[in-house]
């Protein structure tokens, strides 16, 4: 996630500057050509070849350009994907005396991002070379035809010193033209990734406009200081949430039955003050996701929260201190007595929740 909302973002932020800058340069384009045009029409035409061949050759390698992109963002997922295993896995890792072993896998991840990152940057920087050749080449050709009608003084020397002046921009145009088109394609693979992490939220969202908190605290920071409504009760009526089934399905997921659920299906209970609540359930049964739905750690696709008979409309933004907390399944373990982690974990949980705390505890 933090690759996409980073480089993706950025890839797709540049698409959009870079159309600001290619729609100036192309009116300035089809101005030069239009006056040169009415100074010599076949050498002017003769401007728009290269331009031609750009065009064509972009679209002979778009695809190629969309998948050496996809394939070298997909590999840096997966190696910032494995850091994040590995430092959260670092206790189990050393338990298990297994560090030489996820070395050499995380090494062969980091090799294939290189491959990948390779590929994708050389691709890219032939298309450039090929983009300003073209130009160049092109740019010659019509010095000659423009050298031949100045023998038959049909070319005067304004008339080609125009020319020249035009087609060193013109040159500079096609050769941005070309690499524009490309990055194009590169950032279609880049919204086609942001999107996908919406998890069927509008692709609208994309690009709603949202505030600056400048001069103040966002909603969730204000929302610490609202007044605390104590718990009655919390009612849970059809919650769902299903995860989106992948192709690549394992010999397990074979096994069962193609109208089984992923995630959660129209889940209902009740909480009441005072009680504790278990739930139970064999791994993969749905016991987190249940939780983390509930939480607003993940979208709700059906079903209705009630906190005090009263409809919860943002769980993400609800269900947090003092109204609840939320301890992951990931336990953060400390080189300390057990007394001195208790303590610092309560002053942690004091301090998020602006509370006052025992030092000594």
């Amino acid at each position: 996630m933090t690759n996409t909302f980073r480089d993706d973002a950025e890839a797709v932020e540049d698409a959009i500057s870079w159309s600001v800058d290619q729609l100036s340069i192309l009116v300035f384009a089809v101005t030069a050509i239009a006056a040169m045009i009415s100074i010599n029409a076949r050498i002017a035409l003769f401007t728009l070849l290269p331009l031609a061949v750009i065009v064509l050759t972009a679209r002979a390698a778009s695809h190629r350009i969309e998948r050496y992109r996809a394939a070298s963002r997909t590999a840096t997922e997966r190696v910032t994907g494995a850091l994040g295993e590995i430092f959260g896995a670092a206790q189990a890792i050393q338990v298990a005396t297994a560090e030489q072993p996820v070395l050499d896998h995380f090494r062969k991840l980091n090799d294939e991002r290189q491959r990948m990152m390779v590929r994708d940057r050389v691709f890219e920087r032939v298309l450039d070379s090929i983009y300003g050749n073209i130009g160049v080449l092109g740019t010659g050709l019509i010095l000659l035809l423009s050298a031949g009608v100045m023998r038959d003084n049909r070319f005067s020397v304004g008339d080609f010193a125009f020319f020249v002046y035009n087609l060193g921009m013109l040159t500079e145009f096609m050769r941005g033209f070309g690499n524009f088109l490309a990055h194009y394609q590169q950032a279609g693979v880049s919204l086609r990734r942001m999107v996908a992490l919406l998890q069927g939220a509008l692709v609208t969202d994309l690009v709603a406009h949202q505030p600056l908190f400048l001069a103040q605290e966002p909603a969730a920071a204000q929302h610490n200081k609202m007044a605390y409504a104590p718990l009655r009760t919390l009612e849970i009526s059809g919650l769902t949430y299903r995860y989106a089934r992948t192709e690549n399905k394992s010999k397990m997921a074979d096994d069962v039955a193609d109208n089984a659920i992923y995630g959660i299906d129209n889940v209902s209970f009740r909480v009441e003050q005072e009680s504790f609540t278990v739930i139970t359930g064999r791994i993969g049964a749905g016991k987190t996701t249940l939780l983390r739905t509930l939480l607003g750690l993940l979208p709700k696709q059906a079903g209705e929260i009630r906190w005090n008979d009263q409809c919860v409309t943002e769980a993400a933004d609800f269900f947090v201190p003092p109204h609840s907390a939320y301890t992951s399944q990931a336990p953060q373990l400390m080189s300390a007595p057990l007394q001195e982690t208790c303590c610092l974990v309560w002053q942690q949980r004091m301090a998020t929740w602006n509370a006052p705390s025992n030092k000594q505890c």
